[in-house]
């Protein structure tokens, strides 16, 4: 596999399948048994339900969600985006109720790959700065 690859595989998880809701292409990016950190942490199942339930949640969350990714690095197997997220608070997040504030936030997607597929998700989200935004934390 591919550099190349491994940044296609990312462009196509946030710009098609978080962004505009392709949850078809979900199979095509990512294995059965994959892991996504972030989800199993929390109790939630692995596998591919496991992201699928991750990728629902923030869409729901976000339904308009508008990223721009600022920073790709990529390898043959693995490969690492910086990105920033423009969309309307429309349901709980982080324990917080729907605002309906617009708010602005900076995130990291950090991806294992084997055969040009996702084996490994973990990411890193500016929780604090969202906090802020929808008035649940002072600054």
């Amino acid at each position: 596999m591919s550099a190349q690859r491994s940044e296609e595989v990312l462009r196509m998880y946030l710009d098609r399948i978080v962004s505009n809701g392709e949850l078809d292409l979900v199979d095509e990016i990512t294995h059965e048994d994959m892991v996504d950190h972030g989800v199993v942490a929390l109790g939630g199942p692995a596998g591919r339900a496991g992201f699928l339930l991750h990728i629902q949640y923030f869409r729901t969350s976000f339904p308009d969600a508008d990223i721009t990714i600022n920073h790709v690095t990529a390898g043959e197997n693995e490969v690492a985006a910086l990105w920033e997220l423009r969309g309307t608070h429309s349901s709980n997040f982080f324990g917080v109720d729907p605002t309906n504030k617009k708010i602005v936030g900076n995130a990291a997607s950090f991806f294992s790959l084997r055969d040009g597929k996702i084996t490994d998700y973990r990411y890193l989200v500016d929780e604090a700065g969202f906090l802020r935004q929808v008035g649940a934390l002072s600054a």
